[in-house]
């Protein structure tokens, strides 16, 4: 197949599903946006008369804000790494 020009990619769902697998799981695949705490606010309106905003911040104890938007789940992913030094025992 290689020898043909053929490459074979699986999608970044397929690697999305792998989570239960400790050794290839990534909790972070398939993030589209990752925002520091300090350069965003939180703001939840629920568009009632009679209740306020809800807003949070970093000052407010607000954490990194992870956004995915399930844009890229088709999306072929290439992955490649190299073992630049022998290796005793297992990877």
């Amino acid at each position: 197949m290689l020898r043909r020009g053929l490459l074979y990619m699986n999608s970044l769902a397929f690697f999305k599903s792998l989570e239960a697998d400790q050794t290839r799981r990534d909790r972070r695949e398939g993030i589209d946006y990752i925002y520091q705490p300090g350069d965003c606010e939180f703001v939840l309106d629920p568009g009632i008369s009679g209740f306020e905003k809800i807003r949070a911040s970093a000052a407010s104890g607000l954490a990194g804000v992870q956004i995915r938007m399930q844009r890229t789940s088709s999306c072929n992913i290439f992955c490649l790494f190299a073992v630049t030094k022998p290796i005793e025992g297992s990877l």
